[in-house]
């Protein structure tokens, strides 16, 4: 006899996932290809200017910052009479929306000759469909990252700008590359820059703390400690072939909203056969998930339906004295 769907039972399958993924044992199995998602929501994480989430029935999420640009001097006055303005705060609202959901069933009868109890598959199940959300996002993370990047300020040096894209030829994707970033930081005035690369950088990237050691690769590894770069080749190269992304870390955010409570003993029940919760994502830090299940009978058979859906917003958080966004982009090539 099947344990009724109920929220101790959600609750149960719950901690089983959460053992799962714990587990060392079934690490291998479980691993979601995330690089770029988890650096960008670590590095947005205690920023001061992180939209925040309004108390609207929408769910908007509103990006506030303060501007005060052309700022000049002039000659001295009389010390009595002092005038100026002030530094105009501005805010832009988005409504937070439906990015995404997964989904799977699991049928009851099948597991009553099978050694794996039905509990253990939707555990699993649930891992892996939370995992490919993780992915989506980090993918769609990646995406807005492009398609929101700035112009590059600095002309000079071995880039070329073309558009919003800086071309480097392959010869200078080495170690001195970092100083040609540097400029590009400082002439753009970023400020807690990062980075996120792909392929361009992955064979610097493995072989330099090799030679650390040595007395000609002991420079080389100081140049690339000087700027935070994240290797993510998985998901930079389905999305963004031959990039290399420069972020402010202020510049933009990802939040994500659940409607739901959190955890499956807190689900509700809205109508007969169906529960709906919500669960931080194992792999993405700062992401939920609303979580429903459907219990259905059809073919004879019984089944337990779920759904993984993703509400959530990338906002930029402009730079408002300035055309630039604080995403740069760059590509190996020549951009002939």
């Amino acid at each position: 006899m099947s344990i009724t769907p109920a929220c101790g039972y959600l609750n149960a399958v719950q901690a089983r996932a959460e053992e799962i993924f714990r587990d060392g044992k079934f690490k291998d199995d479980y691993m979601a290809d995330v690089v770029s998602g988890v650096a960008f929501l670590e590095q947005q994480q205690g920023i001061t200017s992180m939209p925040s989430i309004t108390n609207t029935k929408n769910k908007e999420v509103r990006v506030e910052w303060d501007t005060k640009c052309s700022i000049t001097t002039t000659a001295c006055t009389d010390d009595c009479s002092i005038s100026g303005t002030d530094i105009e705060p501005t805010c832009t609202d988005y409504e937070l929306e439906c990015l995404r959901e997964v989904t799977f069933q699991v049928p009851e009868r099948l597991y009553r000759d099978k050694n794996i109890e039905k509990e253990e598959a939707v555990a699993k199940g649930m891992i892996l469909a939370k995992n490919a959300m993780d992915e989506y996002l980090t993918q769609y993370i990646i995406s807005q990252l492009a398609a929101n990047a700035g112009t590059n300020a600095f002309t000079g040096g071995v880039g070329t700008v073309i558009g919003t894209t800086t071309y480097i030829p392959p010869q200078y994707w080495d170690a001195n590359v970092y100083g040609y970033f540097d400029q590009v930081i400082r002439l753009n005035k970023l400020r807690q820059t990062y980075g996120i690369t792909g392929n361009n950088l992955y064979q610097l990237l493995w072989s330099v703390p090799m030679d650390a050691a040595n007395d000609n690769g002991k420079g080389a590894f100081k140049k690339i400690g000087s700027l935070k770069m994240y290797q993510d080749p998985e998901n930079i190269e389905s999305v963004a072939p031959n990039q290399t992304f420069l972020i402010h870390r202020g510049a933009a955010a990802f939040i994500s909203k659940s409607w739901y409570p959190k955890n499956a003993i807190n689900a509700v029940n809205p109508e007969a056969n169906i529960y709906i919760w919500s669960e931080p994502s194992n792999n993405l830090p700062g992401v939920e998930y609303d979580i429903f299940m459907q219990k259905s009978c059809n073919g004879n058979e019984f089944y337990e339906a779920y759904k993984v859906q993703l509400h959530g917003l990338f906002a930029l958080n402009p730079l408002p004295c300035t055309e630039q966004t604080g995403i740069l982009v760059f590509e190996c090539g020549t951009g002939a």
